[in-house]
């Protein structure tokens, strides 16, 4: 019996995800230094389990969906993109639900195959690029050690033409010594949203004191752009949480922040047709959920109702400074990490997302005038992605 059978089975309306993440390809054309992956090969997913990928996202409850294509380098499977996209908006027409489809890409591929293929399915593309040339060349480069920084930055201006959305992830690392230079670059490219990604390492080494000292600088940043743009940056971690502390202190609203996709609102689906309810355990090969073929019905709803269950009786969340802001979900991949279990509490990964609530309070604080009316225009009508 395929997932999306078993899926209907054993589905709790409480649990409405809203992506699902196809890892298309283990394949890249670049040889980054802090890239996750870990050893290239030429796996990718077979077509039955992205089509059944596909089907577990339209089991879903909620009426707008996304289907995002990470990888490896998704463009290098052009025809596998372009028989799953249709496939995925068939469905969508069938059953009346609005989607989306995103990748994630280095963009050093963008000849016509890929501009044909974004034009016709109208895909929104995220693109790795680490601000000025002399940083991201500095460890985004080919297998061949060449840089990268001239072509992408070319793509992207090509993309513009051709794209509805343009997305740009930058990875924060312990080594940048400018951090506004850079995101002064990424936004004069002129991005629908920036997405800032930081140093696994800083995260790994616990080391707070730093961790807080680089998100204060993008803070920083982030004022000094409204006072000079007077316009605010999509950055989107940040416009998430300032839009929840807007919602609640502004308009009495209350609409908590999701601390971690994977409570129910995502799936990750593996080139070897594995599931994950967290895209992180992939990297772990830990905590699936079976082949898509073949879900494990009964550990994901030992999962579902874990999450629920956890989010109503952990006791740290009642003493915690941002529990009104919060939805109290476990961070399955941190935890798990912590203390080899995903469901027993460790503050590490709170201690991540309090570090963005304290410099958005901050930002808050710090913006005035005609300045603080800009902000709260932008945040009363933010839809979060």
């Amino acid at each position: 019996m395929g997932a999306r059978k078993l899926f209907s089975d054993i589905y709790d309306v409480k649990m409405r995800h809203r992506r699902v993440d196809i890892f298309l390809n283990r394949n890249c054309n670049l040889n980054c230094s802090y890239c996750l992956v870990g050893e290239k090969n030429d796996r990718r997913i077979s077509l039955d389990d992205a089509k059944m990928a596909v089907d577990l996202l339209f089991e879903s409850k909620e009426k707008k969906l996304s289907l995002d294509f990470i990888g490896g380098e998704p463009f290098l499977e052009p025809e596998l993109i372009d028989v799953v996209s249709e496939y995925a908006y068939r469905k969508a027409k069938q059953l009346n639900k609005e989607l989306k489809i995103r990748f994630t890409s280095n963009l050093t591929i963008l000849n016509k195959r890929i501009q044909d293929l974004i034009k016709k399915h109208n895909l929104m593309v995220d693109v790795s690029l680490d601000g000025v040339k002399e940083n991201h060349d500095s460890r985004r480069r080919t297998k061949q050690g060449k840089p990268t920084w001239e072509v992408v930055v070319k793509n992207i201006k090509r993309l513009n033409k051709i794209s509805n959305h343009l997305g740009i992830k930058y990875v924060y690392l312990f080594s940048d010594r400018d951090v506004k230079k850079n995101l002064d670059f990424i936004t004069s490219l002129q991005p629908n949203d920036i997405i800032v990604m930081e140093d696994i390492n800083l995260i790994k080494r616990k080391n707070k004191v730093r961790l807080r000292n680089n998100r204060l600088k993008i803070a920083e940043w982030f004022i000094e752009y409204i006072k000079k743009n007077k316009a605010v940056p999509h950055l989107i971690e940040y416009c998430n949480i300032l839009k929840t502390i807007y919602d609640r202190e502004v308009l009495g609203k209350v609409v908590p922040h999701s601390c971690c996709s994977a409570a129910g609102q995502t799936f990750t689906v593996s080139p070897e047709g594995k599931v994950y309810g967290c895209g992180q355990f992939l990297y772990l090969d830990k905590n699936d959920f079976g082949k898509i073929s073949k879900f494990d019905s009964v550990k994901f709803k030992m999962y579902a109702q874990c999450v629920e269950e956890y989010s109503l009786t952990n006791n740290e969340c009642k003493k915690c400074r941002m529990r009104d802001y919060c939805i109290k979900c476990p961070c399955v991949y941190r935890n798990f990490v912590e203390t080899g279990n995903s469901f027993k509490h460790t503050m590490e990964g709170c201690m991540m997302k309090l570090i963005y609530f304290d410099c958005c309070k901050w930002i808050i604080s710090q913006v005035e005038g005609e300045d603080r009316k800009i902000l709260f225009s932008f945040l009363k009508k933010y839809l979060p992605p």
